[in-house]
């Protein structure tokens, strides 16, 4: 299973709940290996195996738990993590 990884970009979250909330929204997803969500960032970097889970259904997660995906950073969408370590040169070939 190729990993790739997705930072998405969340509003409506104040608090610890929020942050358990859309964390547990995102784990819960067959495909989706790890979610760190951050209050201040206001966003979610998400790993995740893209043969099993889109993105749209990780932004249809997050708004079934009450908070709005307003985008996400598209230098890190879909990119693969080799060795569970995020890939500094995506043409490397290790994580292909």
């Amino acid at each position: 299973m190729a990993l790739a990884e997705i930072t998405l970009r969340i509003e409506g979250m104040s608090c610890h709940h929020c942050v358990m909330a859309v964390k547990s929204a995102l784990r819960g997803l067959a495909g989706v290996s790890s979610a760190d969500v951050s209050l201040m960032g206001k966003k979610a970097v998400v790993s995740y195996d893209p043969g099993t889970v889109t993105v749209e259904k990780m932004k249809e997660a997050v708004e079934e738990a009450g908070y709005q995906v307003v985008g996400n950073d598209p230098a890190t969408t879909g990119r693969a993590i080799a060795g569970g370590a995020l890939c500094t040169e995506p043409r490397c070939g290790r994580c292909r």
